[in-house]
């Protein structure tokens, strides 16, 4: 595990389910923003749900991968909501996060994407384009 985060050292990862359609859409927006505001750093974009890709390598399970989205911002890993604030600013996009971190606000969207993380796998099976979703 020391090799990696060593080997990882002062590079930026994102860590996102590219099955998911939401979350496919969110980062392909993402990327773009990165590339019209022409970001210096190196952002590595680690879609999760390719065939082939090895959690093992960046020192996790694919269940921690799955859980919820996560960055590694050259230092430590961030998940769920703080990842997705820390992409944000990253990307000289943290107003627009910013106010999510707030005392009372924090609980509210942290609690929503923790929902949001649980339900992800059902929307695997959707199309954003579509209007229903299989149900089990």
């Amino acid at each position: 595990m020391e090799k990696v985060q060593q080997d990882m050292s002062g590079q930026f990862f994102v860590f996102y389910d590219g099955a998911c359609p939401v979350c496919r859409r969110e980062m392909h927006w993402l990327k773009k923003k990165a590339q019209r505001r022409k970001i210096k750093k190196d952002i590595h974009w680690v879609d999760i749900a390719q065939e082939g890709f090895d959690a093992k390598i960046y020192g996790k399970s694919r269940e921690d991968f799955m859980s919820s989205l996560h960055v590694f911002d050259g230092k430590i890993y961030v998940k769920g909501m703080d990842s997705i604030r820390c992409l944000y600013r990253e990307l000289g996009l943290g107003k627009w996060m910013d106010w999510t971190g707030t005392i009372v606000i924090k609980q509210i969207v942290d609690l929503g994407y923790k929902v949001f993380a649980k339900w992800r796998p059902r929307f695997r099976q959707c199309s954003l384009d579509s209007t229903s979703c299989p149900k089990k």
